[in-house]
């Protein structure tokens, strides 16, 4: 405020001085609190608002006004459109202005925040003349209810009564009018039509303009009520102005002051708890207890948030905390912060425990009882804790007090609610973990229980101090279903126990009920919540964008989300214009702050991926109607088929290189996870062929990177979802289900599905066609696998004519084939010279072999000088030791080991690779070595799935090797009948099974012959 911008009321003008606190002169005081009204309306305004601070007092507002006369002048009820109206208002604005000014050292800061705001307020309700009018009407209404004095001949004395009071009417007037002005900036309008159809059409604007009525409506009456206590407290200093006169008055108000007497100390109130017992939280209490505690000797504010998902605990923590250091602090409140209503009615009783108001009054006024109460908790410190001893004692800093705001998952009411001050701790539970930096000054992120501690918890809930192996196999598979979500464990855990049933009924039971089970609350709990209702509330609340990315990720494995994904842009998208929000960049990232802030997605800080819990993921899903279902489950699958690497290659067939092996790492879950899900919920692909075109990729990934087994399930689906026959994307899945057969060394069943796709290929597709060619191969290889060799070389010779006739590209593969077919009749030097026949092998040496780095890992990828096939590699160092060149052959083959290892890891391939060595070593009389590397493949072996041909091999050749030591007969006995019964156990013969006079054979007929 400028020197003399303000005109002074009489009782202000007087020159007699004003009571300064004791300890400090007038010119020089500062009130804290003052300061701290400042900081909250910057708080209030989120940038600061130092651009309001302009100076220009009352005339510059009343010049303002005059520029708007003519707008306001054309309502038709010009008693309120005249200028006069404003006048008035402002005047008794100024007058209390004028009064802080006084009474805190003539501080500019203080008025320009009043007219800076105002100013701001008319400049944007302005476009709109209807909106001006009920803003105006506004700060009338805010104008009548400031502060009304009489003028006394002396200024009156200051005390901190005095002080509170007029700071507490100022900061609800400017802090109200900074929500105003977010209000305004956060909807701009060009007029009222527009706002009006924009409040149509946005649900936040549409919720905006009520919420701001509502606000002003609460704010007037705190007003009003400030008032009275501003003006009651300027009647009490006159009256200590006059002296005696009205000493009997003054002890009468005193004695109904707000300060609490000293022996309500200490006091707690807190929600009776049936003391549920917390389980795997040890580190978590021990952290909060870190954080809040108070310390010896320093008072400072201590605040953490403590922020999770819905059920994952944050409640039960905060209990517990609350009331296992009770005796740390004097003063305990438990605030129920879920809505304004159950925060105010908390407060309330609060008061009542400390005496702030009397307790036996029906009814308070809830709001005001919180103000009191915030007052109190301000300053303690005429109220030392008496549970300190003499050696603790720190009288300046009060008594210690915890304030625990639970549920506060809507972080704005807590603004009126926060305490003010320096001293003290509080302690909030959120789903809105933003509260970490903003209220609180950090936080404590709750995740659900990893999957050891889950099933450690869970049997603890069920009371198995000692389960058995079975037992904790169940649990283990139940707690993973869960997500090691606390809720989830305590809510089963209870069903179980109070249903009396085993865990292996429990399971079955689940599967078929799991909805109905979520519904009860099984056992005594003060959680008010169950698994069915925990998320129901910010579900329901979300909307637009983020409701369509909370149910879109509802469809994709939940525990790493690339975001890469989500943001794909394919050329088309299921449902419209519903999805493109994900394209848009900024669009997304609101969509996901929006979950993010409830709890209801994470997001890892060292990736852009994001996660959701396992039971958020069922209970949107159950939400869905089956419409929304497909919608949403075809839109995961156009984001998937857009970034999954498309390696289709005419007349090749599918094709990656190791390259692109990480993206399609990253879609992989996720399609498993929608193969599941269609099948669970009966869901159906609007486009069919689209996604048996994904099911398609991802098998022959899972081909080319040895995982078979896990790419059956796929390709079964794929045969399933494409209903032409005849096509040739059915020939082509029915291919590779073949291939995937054949490689987990099931020739037999492999077969049929070879020549079927060859019998549709050649009655649809011309006779050169180099997909009949690689039909032919395909067949040549079950017959391979067979051990039938003329009928594979039969079926690889009509696809190397077909190959060479029309110059393709693959013809080294069939040169490739051949060489092993030729290998396994006996016919090393003739396999050499076919495999010689190779394009890029031409003039090749085993050192060229053994120089490369850089091999082909698809086994059909033609090769160039600088890229080998791996499988070429093996294939010769197996001719070598058919010409019994080992020195040769074993070079080859470590390199290949190498190759492998650095490929596929502890697969198949690797563990042939050991053996392969092993027996090249026996040969050459290095036992102990053989003996080492066998074993460690057979260790590999173990976490593999259908490894018994591999494991019988590899326990033959150890038998092999200590019968020719003839020194261990035990372990020889031992690993002689452990490769009987596997060999038995693959052949599926019953009891004693093969003779003893087996011959090697026998064993590597387990294998895949060509397994390279």
């Amino acid at each position: 405020m400028k020197k003399g911008s303000a005109i002074l009321p009489e009782m202000f003008k007087s020159t007699a001085p004003r009571s300064p606190p004791p300890y400090q002169k007038l010119s020089e005081y500062r009130s804290p609190l003052l300061d701290e009204a400042m900081n909250r309306y910057r708080s209030e305004l989120k940038d600061g608002g130092d651009f309001i601070l302009d100076g220009e007092g009352v005339e510059g507002l009343l010049n303002q006004a005059r520029a708007l006369e003519p707008r306001l002048s054309r309502r038709t009820d010009s008693s309120s459109a005249s200028l006069t109206r404003i006048e008035p208002m402002l005047s008794h604005m100024n007058n209390f202005a004028a009064i802080l000014a006084v009474c805190f050292g003539a501080d500019a800061k203080v008025a320009a925040l009043v007219w800076g705001s105002i100013k701001v307020i008319l400049r944007l309700a302005s476009p709109t003349q209807d909106i001006l009018s009920d803003v105006l009407d506004m700060l009338e209404e805010i104008s009548w209810s400031l502060p009304r004095f009489t003028t006394y001949e002396q200024t009156l004395p200051m005390d901190e009564s005095f002080e509170s009071s007029l700071v507490a009417a100022y900061t609800e007037m400017t802090c109200f009018c900074a929500r105003t002005i977010n209000f305004f900036r956060s909807h701009p309008h060009s007029n009222f039509i527009s706002l009006l159809i924009n409040i149509v059409k946005d649900p936040l604007l549409r919720k905006g303009w009520p919420q701001l009525s509502d606000d002003f409506q609460r704010t007037i009456t705190r007003l009003k009520r400030l008032s009275q206590i501003v003006e009651t407290e300027a009647e009490a200093a006159r009256m200590r102005l006059e002296g005696e006169r009205h000493t009997e008055v003054l002890s009468v108000m005193k004695a109904f002051g707000d300060k609490p007497k000293k022996d309500v100390l200490p006091c707690y109130y807190l929600p009776p708890s049936i003391g549920e017992k917390l389980i795997g939280r040890e580190n978590e209490l021990s952290q909060v207890a870190d954080a809040l505690d108070p310390k010896e000797g320093n008072p400072q504010r201590k605040s953490l948030a403590v922020c999770g998902m819905g059920g994952v605990g944050k409640t039960t923590i905060a209990r517990r905390y609350a009331n296992i250091a009770r005796d740390r602090y004097d003063a305990v409140f438990w605030i129920s912060a879920d809505n304004m209503t159950k925060m105010t009615q908390n407060f309330l009783e609060v008061a009542q425990k400390l005496e702030l108001v009397p307790g036996n009054r029906k009814t308070e006024d809830a709001v005001a009882a919180m103000a009191k109460v915030k007052s109190w908790l301000a300053d303690t410190s005429e109220f030392p804790n008496p549970l300190w001893t003499t050696s603790q004692t720190n009288t300046d800093a009060g008594c210690r007090w915890l304030v625990v705001f639970d549920n506060a998952d809507d972080l704005e009411i807590l603004t009126c609610a926060w305490p003010p001050g320096i001293s003290g701790s509080i302690l909030l539970t959120t789903r809105d973990f933003t509260a970490g930096f903003s209220p609180a000054a950090t936080g404590l992120t709750i995740q659900p229980f990893d999957d050891g501690v889950a099933c450690a918890a869970f049997l603890e809930l069920l009371g198995q101090s000692s389960p058995t192996q079975p037992n904790i196999d169940l649990a283990k598979k139940i707690t993973h279903d869960l997500g090691g979500l606390p809720l989830a464990l305590r809510q089963i855990s209870g069903f179980i126990l109070q249903q009396r049933l085993a865990l292996k009924d429990f399971l079955p039971l689940y599967e078929r009920n799991a909805a109905r089970i979520h519904t009860k609350k099984a056992g005594l709990s003060d959680y008010q919540h169950t698994l069915s209702t925990v998320w129901d509330l910010a579900l329901s609340s979300l909307t637009g964008h983020a409701s369509s990315l909370q149910k879109l990720l509802a469809f994709f494995d939940p525990d790493q989300i690339a975001e890469e994904i989500l943001t794909a842009d394919g050329p088309s998208k299921v449902g419209g214009d519903e999805f493109d929000f994900l394209t848009d960049e900024m669009d997304f990232l609101d969509a996901k702050e929006v979950l993010l802030r409830a709890a209801l997605v994470d997001r890892s800080e060292g990736n852009a991926n994001l996660s959701v819990h396992r039971l958020v993921q069922t209970t949107v899903i159950r939400g869905l109607s089956t419409t929304d279902r497909e919608r949403y489950f075809n839109q995961a699958i156009n984001l998937l088929v857009t970034i999954f690497p498309c390696a289709w290659k005419d007349g090749t067939g599918y094709k990656y290189t190791f390259t692109s092996w990480d993206k399609c790492e990253m879609c992989l879950p996720h399609v498993h996870f929608l193969v599941a899900q269609a099948a669970k919920y009966k869901i159906r692909a609007s486009d069919r062929a689209i996604f048996a075109e994904l099911l398609m990729r991802c098998s022959w990934y899972l081909y080319e990177c040895e995982r078979c087994h896990q790419a059956l399930p796929l390709i079964t689906v794929a045969l399933r979802e494409i209903t032409d026959q005849l096509s040739l994307a059915y020939t082509i899945a029915t291919d590779i289900h073949g291939l995937l057969t054949l490689d987990t060394n099931h020739p037999r069943e492999a077969a049929p599905y070879f020549l079927s796709c060859l019998k549709t290929q050649e009655a649809t597709l011309p006779p050169n066609s180099p997909f009949i060619a690689t039909s032919y191969s395909h067949v040549s290889l079950a017959y391979t696998e067979l051990r039938e060799w003329e009928k594979a070389a039969e079926y690889q010779q009509k696809a190397m004519d077909i190959r060479i006739a029309i110059n393709s590209p693959v013809i080294g593969n069939s040169y490739s084939n051949m060489s092993s077919i030729l290998l396994g009749m006996g016919k090393p030097d003739e396999a050499e010279e076919m495999l010689m026949r190779c394009p890029s092998l031409k003039d090749m040496t085993d050192e060229s072999f053994l120089r490369t780095d850089n091999p082909r890992f698809s086994r059909y990828a033609y090769l160039t000088l600088l890229h080998l096939k791996l499988y070429d590699m093996v294939l010769l160092s197996r001719i070598r030791v058919h010409q019994s060149r080992y020195d040769d052959a074993l070079r080859l083959r470590s390199k290949a080991l190498a190759f492998r290892q650095k490929t596929y890891g502890d697969k198949y391939k690797t563990c042939d690779s050991l053996y392969q060595i092993a027996d090249l070593l026996h040969r050459r009389g290095d036992s102990a070595s053989a003996v080492n590397l066998i074993e460690k493949s057979i260790a590999f072996l173990e976490n593999l799935t259908e490894p018994e041909g591999y494991q019988a091999r590899a326990y033959f050749k150890l038998w092999q090797i200590y019968s020719g030591l003839g020194k261990d007969l035990e372990t020889e006995k031992l690993y002689k009948g452990r490769a009987i019964e596997l060999l038995s156990k693959c052949r599926g013969e019953p009891g004693g099974g093969p003779g003893e006079d087996l011959e090697e054979e026998a064993f590597n007929s387990l294998v895949p012959w060509m397994l390279w």
